[in-house]
Order: structure tokens, then sequence, then C-alpha cells
């Protein structure tokens, strides 16, 4: 029904109809324009709602408003329907591409693959018909993430990651649009480090205003408390405090609240506060909506650099015959990760560099020596993890990794203490630890899901960093307040997760 279903939808020119709608042309051309208008006069964009004249009458029943307030905004249709469009199109994208992974020879095969082409390449028309509109959502920062950018910036992510999905779809994209794959790569790290900061600003000021609380009621300064908490209280209780204090005047400056919805939400737990207070923080709804939204953004984003990272297409793979007459001198050095056979085996399959699903004749190693007589000394990963092989010969060489083609999105750096410092800052493996804290103690599904896909992120960059320290033959040392905080995000990460236990030990040692 799949199949079918997709070739209705193309033989009914939905993939032609996506850039010859005159209403969403027209809508897209004015919300870049807004947004423009709203970064050069530094207000929150009103992308994606519409103004209401209300009169002089304050409409936020229960809130402490201006009286003169004259309008109030309401949530665009035209925007509405333009999500939903991004959110069809991902849906479609991921049938297609479904189709054309598992379907094999045959005329099913040949209909899929014309659907796919079909899907894929409307969806490069409409990434690029749309650019600017695109380009101009994805750089409104955090003190612009209304609820209606939030939400088109899900749909974008979603969109994005699954076209980065299937090797196919990932290299059309980049190759033929080179330009655009890389500023929309650019984009989402950014925004990676806007939602991580944003997250991290309300973790922090909610747990150690929880610590100072029980520190109070304790009578005593030492209490049971988190290690990325205690470092804040270094210095003592009101540097602590101090601290906490940037992070909450952070939270308070960014998601505007625009609707009468919005202003509800906000107004149920904080009485007639025109910011979150302190001890609200845990219980003002709207605050908690929006972090759940950013988070899901957030989930998508990462997803995105999952699949689009340089790893995806950083092996090189062999047969028998080619690994028999592979000359190693000048190709494999020390500290690479390379696939190996299993002795008197066939190579019957492929096993992707980093692919942790490894198969029982085809297993990933590190390359320890490289001998005169061309053997070479292993490392196992995986299941044999830790174990040393000599003396193997090139001949079981499956595959090895393209160091030249390996680089890292994220910085080596820790995030600052300061939530303006953190924000403002070249995107790090230190934001995407600080997401880790906030995730990592929520219970449900898509929070999992979350942890699980920023715990690979980093342990992907963490990993491309040292292959190419060892390759360059640099004797560069990870800096020990980023060494102990990847031990300690380890410690946190597979006490929730136990399957995940020791992994970023094992990549750093």
């Amino acid at each position: 029904w799949c199949e079918d279903l997709l070739t209705a939808i193309i033989d009914g020119g939905f993939h032609l109809a996506l850039t010859r709608n005159l209403l969403l042309e027209r809508c897209a051309a004015g919300w870049t324009a807004m947004d423009q208008t709203a970064a050069e006069t530094g207000v929150t964009s009103v992308r994606g709602y519409v103004s209401v004249h209300v009169g002089n009458d304050s409409v936020m029943t229960g809130m402490d408003a201006p009286t003169n307030l004259l309008v109030r905004h309401e949530i665009d249709p035209g925007h509405s329907m333009w999500c939903r469009l991004i959110e069809i199109i991902a849906v479609l994208l991921r049938a297609s591409n479904s189709g054309v992974t598992q379907t094999g020879r045959g005329e099913g095969a040949s209909m899929l693959n014309k659907n796919g082409n079909s899907c894929i390449d409307g969806t490069l028309n409409f990434l690029c018909f749309y650019e600017n509109a695109i380009k101009s959502v994805l750089s409104i920062g955090p003190a612009g993430c209304t609820v209606c950018v939030l939400n088109e910036k899900k749909e974008l992510f979603h969109l994005l990651s699954e076209l980065c999905s299937g090797k196919e779809y990932f290299n059309k994209f980049t190759i033929s649009f080179p330009t655009l794959s890389d500023t929309l790569l650019n984009l989402t790290r950014i925004n990676v480090r806007d939602f991580c900061s944003l997250l991290n600003s309300a973790h922090l000021a909610r747990e150690i205003y929880k610590a100072v609380e029980k520190i109070r009621n304790a009578g005593q300064v030492h209490v049971e408390m988190a290690e990325n908490i205690k470092s804040h209280f270094i210095s003592g209780i009101p540097s602590a405090q101090h601290e906490a204090l940037g992070h909450l005047d952070y939270v308070n400056s960014c998601m505007p609240h625009m609707t009468k919805e919005d202003w509800e939400l906000f107004n149920e737990q904080n009485g007639s506060n025109k910011a979150i207070v302190f001890p609200n923080l845990s219980k003002n709804a709207f605050l908690n909506s929006m972090e759940t939204k950013v988070a899901t953004c957030l989930l998508h984003a990462v997803s995105t650099l999952n699949r689009f990272h340089s790893s995806s297409s950083s092996g090189v793979y062999f047969s028998e015959e080619e690994a028999e007459n592979l000359d190693i001198s000048n190709i494999i050095t020390a500290g690479m990760t390379v696939s190996i056979r299993q002795p008197h085996q066939h190579f019957n399959q492929i096993v992707s560099i980093g692919d942790t699903t490894q198969s029982s004749e085809i297993l990933l190693a590190r390359v320890l020596q490289v001998n005169l007589d061309s053997t070479l000394a292993l490392k196992y990963m995986g299941s044999k993890g830790g174990s040393i092989e000599n003396n193997v010969t090139h001949n079981r060489i499956a595959g090895i990794e393209n160091v030249d083609s390996k680089s890292n999105l994220f910085v080596m750096s820790s995030v600052a203490k300061s939530a303006q410092e953190v924000a403002s800052s070249e995107p790090s493996v230190g934001h995407l630890m600080s997401a880790l804290q906030w995730s990592v103690i929520r219970n449900d599904e898509p929070m999992k899901i979350l942890t699980e896909r920023l715990y690979l992120l980093l342990i992907v960059e963490l990993s491309h960093h040292q292959e190419l320290v060892r390759c360059k033959n640099t004797k560069y040392q990870i800096p020990q307040n980023i060494h102990h905080q990847f031990l300690e995000v380890d410690k946190t990460v597979s006490s929730a997760f136990p399957v995940l236990k020791g992994i970023i030990h094992h990549v750093i040692n």
C-alpha cells in the first residue's frame, strides 16, 4: 500500500506543486522580511503570527501587562500550513527512502526508485526555492524562539535528518548543492549550541536553587548534589546564587510569549510576576512546555548532525582480491581504524567504520603498529574489545577509514559558567555534555532517545578528535577539565543506560 500511495501522490504532481504555491511564496517572503527587520531593530520577530488590534484594553486576563497594549498576536494559519507541508515532505522522503533501500530488483523496485527520485528532486527544489525563508528562520537565536519559530525549526530539522538518512539522498544533496548543504549544516550546528545553552541554563538555575534550599534546610554546607552542580559552590553559596540568577535571567530573556494562550500558561503558577522566579522554575507551565519544544528541536537537529557527520563516508572498502594486492605502507598508519576479516573466511558483507553492530566475520580494530614485513599489530574493538593480535596480514583487511575525510563539527572545549558566554561561544562538546545533563534525568521516551543521540554525537566527535591526533603523531592531551567532564558524563549516562557504560573511557584511552 505504501508503494501505491507514493505512486498516487507522485502521479498527482504533488512534488511539482511544492514550489508553485503563490500563497506560501508570498508568506515566506513576508516572514523573511519580518526576520530581517527584527534583527535590525533588536526586537522579537513576529514570524508565524498575525497582529490583531484590540483597542486600549489589556487582553491578558490576570497579568500585570501595560494598559496601553494595542496589539495582540494570534497564530498565522498560513504558517501552520507551511509547517504541515514541511512535515508531509519529510514523511514522503522517509517512505520513498525506505522503499529504495529495502526493495531489490524488478518492476516494483524500478517504480520505487522512480518515486524516490521524484521525491528527492521535489525536496531539493523546495529547499532551493525557499532557501531564503529557511535560512532566515534557522538564523533566529534563542531570544526569538517563539512557539511558532520552534515548531518550524522542528519540522525543518526533521526534514533535513530524513534527507541525510539515506546515502543516495545524502550524496545527491551534498554534491548537487554544496553551498546550500554546507550552510544548512553550519546553521544546524549553531542551533544545537543555542538549544543546548537554553536547556543548560534552565537546568542549572533549577538545580542550583534546589541545592541552596537543601543547604538552608539542612543547616550545613555538605549536602548531596551532582558533581556538575557542586562545582558552582566552590566559591561559596553567594557566588552560586549569582550564577543561578544569571542563568535565570538568560531563560527569561528567551522564548517570548506571544499569544493569549502563552500568557495564560506563563501566569498559571507565576502570579503577578512578569518573569519566572526561582520558586516557580519547576512549576511554570509555559517554561516546561517550551523546554520540551526546544528538546524536540534538539533531537531532530542532533539526528541531522549524526547522519550528516563525515563518519558516514569515511570508510574505504576492499574485496579479497583488492586486499591481496594492497600496499599498506602508503595508506595505513598507527592509530587508524580498520575492518578485519577473520582467518579463512570470505568477505561477504561490508561493515561500516564506526558501526556498532559488527558481524562475527568482520571486526573493527585500531592499528597499533605497522611492521616492516607489512603485517599489522591490532587492538580489537567491540565484542573483542581490548584483545590484541599481532602479525595480521594485509589480505585480511576489509576496509580502512579515510582520515582525511574526517572533521569535527564541535571544538574540544568545555562551556563557561556564565550563561551569556555559553550562548555566544563556538559550538563545542561542552554544549553537548550540558544538554546531556538536562536530558538524562528525564524518563519519557523521546528524552531517552535524545540522550542516546547526544551521547552518540559526543562519542563520534571525541573519537574523530582522538583519531586525528593519533594519525598526526602529536602528543596532544585532552585538557584536564574536559577529561573530568567526559568521565562525569559517562558516569551519569551509564547509570541510566548501563549498556553505554565505559564507552567514553574506552575512547579517551
